[in-house]
Parts: C-alpha cells; sequence; structure tokens
C-alpha cells in the first residue's frame, strides 16, 4: 500500500501536467489570433459559471469517497447529475433576465455559460467516481483527452471565425469529451449497479449528506468567487482588454504552481499524519525545514519571473499582448508567496487543527478581492495594482503560515 499511493499520485499529476501543457500551448496559439478583449469576455463567462458549477450538484460528489457500498455511490452519483441538470434548467431563465438589464452580454452568453457550468459539474462529478473506484489512469486519460478536445475545438471555431465564442465552446467540448472518457471507463461498473438505483434511496441520501452543502459548500464556493469577483473587479476598473491579460496571466501562473503545491503538500500531509505521535519538536523542526525550502523555491521562481516574463512574452506573443509581460513581472511576488502558502495548507487536515487555518483561508480569498477593488478604485494600471496587492497579501500569507505553524504544534485534536 505504501508504495500504491506514490505511483497512483505520480499517475494523476502526470496526466494534470500534461493536460495543463496541451491547454497553455492551445491558449498560446489562440492569442495569435484573439485579441486580449475576447479573452476577457471568455474570462467573464467562466467567472460566472465556475461557481455555478460548484453549487449545481449540491457538493453531494464530496461523498462518494466515504461511501461503504457501490449501491450508495450510484445513487449519489444519479442525484449530483440529475441535481446538476435541474439547477442549470433553474438557473438558465434566471441569467437571461439578469443580462437583459445589461449592455455586454449577447444572445448566446446564457446558452455558454449554462453549458460550461453543467460541463464542469459533470467532469466534477465524473472524476470523483473515479476516485472512488481508485481509477487513477482513467483520471489522467480523461483529462488529457478533455484538454486535447478543448484546444482542438478553440482552434477549429477560431478558424471558422467565431471569436471569443471558441475558447468557451472549446472549453465544453473538452468537458463533454472527458466526461465521455470517464464513463466509458466505468461502464462496466455502472452497468453492475445500475439495478440499485431508486428514488426513494436517493431521497434518504440527500437529506442525510446535506453536511457536505453547509460545510464543504460555503470553503469551495469561497475559493471559486475568489476569482471570479477578481474578474469582475478587473472588468469593472480596468476594461476587457486588461481582463484578457489578468485571464491569460492567471491561467500561465497557476498551472505549474498549483501542480508544485498539490505535489509537495500531499507529501507533507501524509508525512505530518504519520508524525502524530512524534514531539512538538521534532514536528516543528520539520516543518521550518519544509517553509525554509519551499521559501527558497519560491524566491528563484519569483527572480527567474521577473528577469524572463517581458523578453519570452515578446518572443512567444503577438505586440497586442506585450501588456502580458508587465503584469506578469508584477505579479510574480503574488504567485511566490502564494505557492509557498498553497503547499502548506493540506497540513491542518492532517493534525486535526484545520478550523482556524479553513476559516483564514476564507477570509483570504475575501481580502483579496478587496485589496484589489481598494487598489482599482485608486489606479488604472494593473501592474501597479498588483505590486501593492503582492504587499497586502504578503502580510496576510505570513498570518496564514504561522496559523498553520500553530496547528502543527499543537496536539492532535479528534
Amino acid at each position: 500500500m505504501s508504495r500504491a499511493l506514490p505511483v497512483s499520485m505520480a499517475v494523476v499529476a502526470t496526466g494534470t501536467v500534461i493536460a495543463q501543457l496541451i491547454n497553455i500551448l492551445g491558449f498560446m496559439v489562440a492569442t495569435r489570433f484573439l485579441e486580449p478583449s475576447e479573452f476577457g469576455m471568455f474570462g467573464i463567462h467562466m467567472a460566472i459559471s465556475a461557481p455555478l458549477a460548484l453549487l449545481a450538484t449540491g457538493r453531494y460528489e464530496v461523498a462518494f469517497i466515504r461511501a461503504e457500498h457501490p449501491a450508495k455511490v450510484i445513487n449519489l452519483f444519479t442525484l449530483s447529475i440529475s441535481a446538476a441538470f435541474v439547477f442549470t434548467a433553474v438557473i438558465g431563465p434566471i441569467l437571461a433576465v439578469i443580462f437583459s438589464m445589461t449592455n455586454w452580454a449577447s444572445n448566446l452568453s446564457v446558452p455558454l455559460i449554462c453549458g460550461l457550468l453543467l460541463g464542469q459539474a459533470v467532469v466534477n462529478c465524473t472524476t470523483q467516481l473515479n476516485n472512488y473506484n481508485r481509477s487513477y489512469q482513467l483520471i489522467s486519460a480523461s483529462r488529457i483527452v478533455g484538454a486535447v478536445g478543448a484546444q482542438a475545438g478553440v482552434l477549429l471555431l477560431i478558424w471558422a471565425n467565431a471569436g471569443h465564442y471558441s475558447l468557451g465552446i472549446g472549453m465544453i467540448v473538452g468537458f463533454v469529451l472527458s466526461a465521455v472518457v470517464s464513463m466509458a471507463g466505468n461502464s462496466g461498473w455502472l452497468r453492475a449497479c445500475i439495478g440499485t438505483i431508486s428514488l426513494s434511496r436517493i431521497s434518504v441520501l440527500a437529506r442525510r449528506n446535506l453536511s457536505y452543502i453547509f460545510f464543504n459548500g460555503p470553503q469551495a464556493l469561497a475559493s471559486a468567487l475568489q476569482e471570479s469577483a477578481a474578474v469582475a473587479v478587473i472588468s469593472a476598473f480596468f476594461g476587457h482588454n486588461v481582463t484578457g491579460v489578468y485571464v491569460f496571466s492567471n491561467r500561465l501562473m497557476r498551472a505549474p504552481i498549483s501542480i508544485v503545491a498539490e505535489s509537495v503538500g500531499r507529501v507533507l500531509q501524509r508525512k505530518f499524519g504519520d508524525m502524530g505521535n512524534d514531539s512538538h519538536e521534532e514536528r516543528a523542526r520539520f516543518l521550518r525545514a519544509s517553509i525554509l525550502y519551499l521559501s527558497v523555491f519560491a524566491i528563484i521562481f519569483c527572480v527567474a519571473t521577473w528577469l524572463l516574463a517581458k523578453p519570452v512574452v515578446v518572443l512567444l506573443f503577438s505586440s497586442e499582448w506585450e501588456p502580458l509581460g508587465d503584469f506578469i513581472r508584477a505579479s510574480s511576488p503574488y504567485y511566490a508567496i502564494y505557492l509557498v502558502a498553497a503547499a502548506l495548507a493540506p497540513i491542518p487536515f492532517a493534525t486535526g487543527n484545520y478550523r482556524k487555518t479553513s476559516l483564514l483561508g476564507t477570509i483570504g480569498s475575501a481580502v483579496y478581492v478587496i485589496l484589489l477593488a481598494i487598489v482599482g478604485a485608486f489606479t488604472n494600471d494593473l501592474p501597479s495594482a498588483f505590486m501593492i496587492i503582492s504587499f497586502g497579501m504578503l502580510l496576510y500569507f505570513s498570518a496564514f503560515i504561522y496559523t498553520i505553524y500553530v496547528s502543527v504544534i499543537e496536539r492532535n485534536t479528534p
């Protein structure tokens, strides 16, 4: 079992890396044909659909992994998928009414957002199903196929002059293909379990698992709303062109950071779980060493990004994307400290003292957006704004990391 865990992590991480590289390369090609303002419109559509996708399933898919019997999983899976379709059918007309009062939305905005939220919701469910069945190769395969399908769709639609709709429709194609791969890979399991589906069981499970909505939902929603609200604030203060630069820069910077942070975070979480009976001094010593190594890596990342961002952007992108280099440089301190905090964030869940850090994480999402709104009101230059935001978030992440340190040296709670 000890060997299987790192192998499984490596399989999922490899698929994630390949999928993210495909997405980044595809979007880099798209920048040759689409203007920043068109990426900005795509960012707005994604900003609306992302938090809605989390709400659509009621977060029931999170309960898959704790189910003790396949019959419970198949009923929870049916409940989650059904909830997503019902939610989409209800939210569509509501969005149509809201958008009729604005001047930025087009006739295709509502179906595009509904397609994005439903696609993401279904992929969330199928991924959790793969995780329950320990189909880690299937998780990687579905992500890679989804990325290839999404970027192929984007490029074909750009060729057909679909404009910024190319990005959204391409993502929907990727979601569909990813879900199809997962469902096909689990077809034998689904056929074996489908006979156990019943409305009475679904109704009982819906009531018994409401805790996932109330306890897991707010934190997940706050994380999604951070980026959604940031896109809305940037669009309001800086316009669609700058929003497009932010959306693409955020995708570029978060891709490698999320891979590093997730891989290191899982290893640290397992390590501190195994150190539960060790002394406070030993745990504190190991955490200090981890923070030191992560900080050195983050400083190297920040300096390298600062030095290389502008020349690389000039080399790879058209002149319309020149502000991208300035923004990546300005935001590099924020992403560097974010990398350290993200890698350390899973540790409190291993020690059992996670309530304070979870609350602080939710507060941090709000602080980020509030800082962005305050700075945006006083400056029309996004790189300058992010230099100020980086300093503010450095103070916040310092408090966050200190809270993690305290949670580690305290005795485990049940």
